[in-house]
């Protein structure tokens, strides 16, 4: 078909991988416009994934709207990715129900990668990992942003410090690093802990389930009247035998 500047017709084109479309296809004289879609937004992913279970038969237990909240930066290529990973695994285990156990699988092994169970993990490794995890999540903000003051900045950066801060709480190693990301640590050492204890046997959690344990310690002390801060570190560095 031949085309002139006289004729009323719009040529689109779409494509996920720019990069690999001729140069000579894209330079300003032939496209008036480029239009770059983002990734979705978290209501985006949770809207997708409603429309792509939307026929999947589901269990009680399942929130989609966690798994939205989980996914950042995930593409409706991706989700669509992320719910054939689930069925396959509901029908390896011979499941008739979608559970969210299956779900917090497929995300889990799309961002990370499949779990090695073989591998032999020293209880000083686990104990460290636990606790590291931990104390990003006491630090961790309630909601994500698109624009960030000074204080959001800095705030980000006390969640990034948050899982060095407690390795050297507990474990006694390492300089001081930002003194308000363990001024918190400091003070709630109780939840840590608890949070550590959860991580040891669970490996993941999800922020309700992170909110209810949290909320659980902080009743126990108010009835007991117990300081929240830990003077004595739980576990030595020195002392921590391999698995």
């Amino acid at each position: 078909m031949v085309l002139n500047k006289y004729e009323s017709i719009i040529v689109v084109c779409a494509t996920n991988f720019l990069e690999f479309i001729d140069k000579a296809l894209i330079q300003p004289s032939q496209f008036d416009w480029n239009v770059e879609i983002p990734n979705l937004d978290v209501e985006g992913r949770c809207q997708t994934l409603e429309a792509r279970m939307n026929k999947v038969p589901k269990s009680g237990d399942v929130g989609l709207s966690v798994i939205a909240r989980g996914t950042p930066g995930f593409s409706g290529a991706d989700l669509a990715n992320l719910i054939n990973v689930v069925a396959l695994k509901a029908t390896i285990n011979g499941q008739k129900d979608v559970s969210m156990a299956n779900l917090e699988f497929a995300k889990d092994k799309i961002m990370m990668g499949s779990g090695r169970k073989s591998v032999v993990i020293s209880e000083r490794s686990r104990r460290l990992s636990a606790f590291h995890e931990g104390g990003h999540a006491l630090v961790l903000p309630d909601k994500d942003e698109t624009s960030f003051s000074r204080k959001q900045m800095l705030a980000r950066l006390d969640v990034c410090i948050g899982g060095r801060v407690e390795e050297e709480l507990v474990f006694w190693e390492g300089e001081t690093a930002y003194e308000n990301a363990k001024r918190i640590h400091t003070t709630h050492q109780r939840e840590l802990h608890t949070l550590a204890a959860t991580f040891l046997e669970r490996e993941t959690m999800t922020a309700g389930e992170i909110k209810a344990s949290l909320t659980q310690v902080k009743e126990q002390v108010n009835r007991s009247n117990i300081p929240l801060a830990s003077p004595q570190p739980i576990i030595s560095a020195t002392t921590v035998q391999a698995a």
